[in-house]
Parts: C-alpha cells; sequence; structure tokens
C-alpha cells in the first residue's frame, strides 16, 4: 500500500546507498526475529528521504568504525502508507531490522528485550539513539506495546533537545544508562531525580559535563552519538569520551 493521494513521494527500494536494500518483514521466526523477503520498494517523501538516507549512512560509518561490520540491507514494515499521520504523507518509517555484512543482525523485536545479551540491548539502543538524532519522534519499545516490534521514526517534530518531559526522550536515556552504564532504572518515561542522577553519571562518563543535550541541540546530537558509538561497539560507557 501506498501513501495517501495529495502528497508527493517517490519510489525507493534502498536507503542510502542501492546496496542498503530495503527488505520487508513478513512473519517470524520461532526466536522472534523478523523473517523479511527479497528487495522491495517503499514510497518517501523527498525531504524525509533525504534524512533517511543520511543516517544510514551515517549508522554504517558508527558501525564500521566502531562495530567493525557494514550495513547489508533494512527491513521494514511500511514507509509511506494510506493512512492518517505521517505514514500517510510518506514521512514515516517503521524499522524491524538491521542486518550486518558478516550476518550479525540488530533485530526490533528480539534485539530490546530482557532475556536477550547485553550486546544486542546496546544494539538496540544505539539504533533508537541513530534514529532520534535524524527525527525528533521515535517510537520504541519502551513507548508502549504496538511499538515492541518495530522502531517508528518521522519528521513531524524537528530534531531537538534531550526532553525531559516527554516519555520517547526519557525512557531512551534510561535504557542507555543501564545498558551502557550498569545503571537499573525503570525504563518508565519519567524523569525523576533517580534519572536524572544516573543521566549525570552517564555524561560524566562520556565526558559531556561541558555540554547541555538537555538545552542545545547541538549538544544532544553528540551526546546521542556516544550512544551510538558504545551500543554499536558493544562498549561501557567511557570507552570512547568527548573532547570538552
Amino acid at each position: 500500500m501506498g501513501h495517501c493521494s495529495g502528497y508527493s513521494a517517490v519510489s525507493r527500494n534502498y536507503v542510502g546507498l542501492y546496496e542498503y536494500e530495503l527488505r520487508h518483514r513478513t512473519s517470524y521466526n520461532s526466536d522472534g526475529t523478523g523473517i523479511h523477503g527479497g528487495r522491495h520498494s517503499e514510497h518517501f517523501n523527498s525531504t524525509f528521504l533525504g534524512s533517511c538516507d543520511n543516517w544510514i549512512k551515517n549508522l554504517n560509518f558508527f558501525s564500521s568504525n566502531y562495530g567493525g561490520r557494514n550495513v547489508a540491507w533494512v527491513g521494514d514494515v511500511g514507509v509511506g502508507v494510506c493512512k492518517p499521520g505521517m505514514h500517510g504523507q510518506a514521512r514515516a518509517f517503521d524499522l524491524t531490522q538491521l542486518r550486518f555484512t558478516n550476518g550479525s543482525f540488530i533485530d526490533m523485536n528480539y534485539s530490546w528485550r530482557s532475556s536477550r545479551t547485553l550486546a544486542h540491548k546496546r544494539g538496540y539502543v544505539a539504533v533508537a539513539a541513530q534514529c532520534r538524532r535524524y527525527a525528533g519522534t521515535v517510537l520504541t519499545a519502551w513507548y508502549n506495546s504496538a511499538h515492541q516490534n518495530h522502531i517508528h521514526f518521522d519528521n513531524g517534530t524537528a530534531v531537538t533537545y534531550i526532553r525531559t518531559g516527554v516519555k520517547t526522550d526519557t525512557t531512551l536515556v534510561q535504557a542507555s544508562c543501564n545498558f551502557l552504564n550498569g545503571e537499573s532504572l525503570a525504563v518508565d518515561g519519567i524523569w525523576g531525580s533517580l534519572t536524572e542522577a544516573a543521566y549525570q553519571r552517564l555524561l560524566g562518563r562520556f565526558n559531556m559535563r561541558c555540554t547541555n543535550p538537555k538545552g542545545n541541540r547541538s549538544d544532544a546530537v553528540v551526546f546521542l552519538s556516544y550512544i551510538v558509538r558504545h551500543g554499536l561497539a558493544n562498549r561501557a560507557a567511557g570507552t570512547y569520551r568527548h573532547n570538552c
């Protein structure tokens, strides 16, 4: 199904580079990982497509330089879909899996769950952080049950600073503190004193106390990039440090 009529869009069967083909998730394996078909096309708003191209090429930069693996293909369950909201305008992406050329993967129905390895959970939070670097709206497994099998991101809201009053940003920071810095926060979307203290410790591990991700967009994008680096490399916070 394509986007709603009245909105201009282009058809594309890859994002970023031609080799990063789009593959549609059709079902699940017994362990919960997605089964994806061959290359297929989706409808994109042209401006959103540009953001998606930059998103995946930059993710590949991080995954190759910090994780030693390159993107092979990108799984989805829809971009331009004729329904209310950003999908109808072809300005939203429902991401299901990233597969790498060495055969490893980050699966959006599988990798975030508590029973999975720390490497998978770190990979999931890295992907979520990378999405947030390019889109103001990123809905993950911690947002609601409808997003426990994919990550939704769209450009309906501009990329901005870390918003402590917004559930999507708060859960991303809480999960990052847990998976990268050994915290035990409830990932509940409530930015209380425990979350603030854990955030400050994570900021310190990144050597970013000279910055203000909660008040400055550019600082937030850099802060998120350190989540991406550490998550894709499966390293504890502090392995890579900002130059304040």
